[in-house]
């Protein structure tokens, strides 16, 4: 198994189909604008460039805003595991450090 990346990474052909890909993703009625904005802004002949617009588009506020999330620290918890009471609070995850979107 192998990330999608990785797979694109290996021969010409995978690269063009990962950019025909994020082609026709762009394309979409219900991409928010941010995101669209980011992945038509990577150069999508180069693989390192596709991986790092795929993970802005994961984390970008302004595109989780527009998608429908709360990107808001909320003043009380909500729910089991908080909901937006620990949006930016410093957490370590997998021996890595980590800020809760």
């Amino acid at each position: 198994r192998q990330s999608l990346v990785a797979w694109a990474d290996n021969n010409d052909q995978s690269k063009r189909i990962l950019g025909n890909l994020m082609r026709y993703i762009c394309s979409m009625d219900k991409i928010p604008p941010e995101a669209r904005r980011i992945i038509a802004s990577a150069d999508l002949s180069s693989v390192e460039s596709i991986e790092t617009a795929i993970r802005r588009v994961g984390f970008d506020p302004l595109v989780l805003e527009q998608d429908g999330w709360v990107t808001v620290k909320s003043d009380e918890r909500e729910g089991a595991i908080g909901g937006p009471f620990l949006i930016g609070d410093y957490v370590r995850w997998k021996n890595s450090d980590a800020v809760v979107i």
